[in-house]
């Protein structure tokens, strides 16, 4: 692989001590990716003279407590994380503020320097959305810009895959199957036959449109109507 060249923050046309002095809160859950930016923060800090502190809390219990600190008026948190479906809930009641002034604002924003075609385009997709309920994503205010992207993958042993004469599941109904002989043998073998995200979260969902659309499948039309109940 070829090295990159990433732009430097002296490179940048604008002044990054702008807002020294100025103190941001921030809040997000718990999760690797997290852990990742919050190693970062000091060098933000070094680099701005801006003071972060930076809130965490349990994944199950983060859309929660943003939503009542945004709803409250204490306005408490200066940025937080925020995937396209809870934008598809907050942004229509006014707890978002659209990002689009502060990127066209050539004192803030340096545009050659920040080059926004450095994302790909599916994921800055998800990132603008009109605002309005039923409205497709894409197009419209942006109200996020990307810090990281997952998916869902199937990992698995291949050792206690071979001891019990499996081939890896290509289907949900290989994947049952080899549950199922897992599970006979699982004291033998000492393992759980399957984990899956599974807490009282609404991000959980998103486990259940992944399959239905791996299978061609959609659960509403264009109008937004439930193809079965």
């Amino acid at each position: 692989m070829k090295p990159v060249n990433l732009p430097q923050a002296d490179e940048a046309s604008i002044d990054w001590r702008k807002f020294e002095g100025r103190e941001l809160t921030i809040c997000w859950p718990i999760h690797p990716t997290f852990e990742t930016l919050k190693n970062l923060c000091p060098e933000f800090e070094k680099l701005t003279g801006i003071r972060l502190h930076v809130e965490e809390e349990p994944e199950s219990e983060w859309s929660r407590t943003v939503q009542s600190n945004l709803t409250s008026g204490k306005k408490v948190y200066d940025v937080i994380a925020c995937a396209s479906l809870f934008t598809w809930s907050w942004a229509p009641i006014g707890l978002l503020e659209p990002l689009d002034k502060y990127l066209k604002d050539p004192s803030l924003t340096d545009a050659g320097w920040y080059d926004f075609r450095d994302f790909p385009d599916s994921v800055m997709k998800i990132c603008r959305w009109p605002g309005e309920p039923g409205a497709s994503e894409g197009k419209g205010k942006l109200w996020m810009i990307p810090y990281m992207m997952e998916t869902s993958i199937l990992a698995y042993r291949e050792d206690a895959l071979e001891r019990l004469g499996l081939n890896p599941p290509d289907s949900w109904e290989d994947l049952l199957e080899a549950v199922k002989a897992i599970n006979a043998k699982g004291g033998e073998l000492g393992l759980r036959p399957l984990i899956l995200r599974g807490a009282r979260f609404l991000i959980a969902i998103g486990a259940y449109p992944s399959v239905l659309a791996g299978y061609g499948a959609r659960d509403l039309d264009e109008n937004l109507k439930p193809l079965y109940t």
